[in-house]
């Protein structure tokens, strides 16, 4: 076999490399959402680490149409 040959399992093997790290930084970062940033003994030095800590999730308003219905509304929807 050639050794400059690359083959789709070679190529696949590094997508799925690259995907697992990707997932694994994913992953990491959203655990990180909660009881971030840790404090640290010494004053004024916060704990982050890699990667760094997400800005806080914002709550998304519904969409109308995805209400229940309610009767005391003419058009039926909350």
């Amino acid at each position: 076999m050639d050794p400059n040959y690359i083959d789709t399992p070679t190529i696949l093997m590094y997508l799925f490399w690259a995907f697992f790290a990707g997932l694994i930084v994913y992953l990491r970062r959203e655990d990180k959402r909660e009881g971030y940033p840790l404090e640290s003994d010494r004053t004024g030095i916060t704990v982050e680490g890699f990667p760094r800590t997400p800005e806080p999730n914002a709550p998304r308003a519904k969409h109308p149409a995805l209400q229940h219905p309610s009767p005391d509304r003419e058009g039926g929807v909350v």
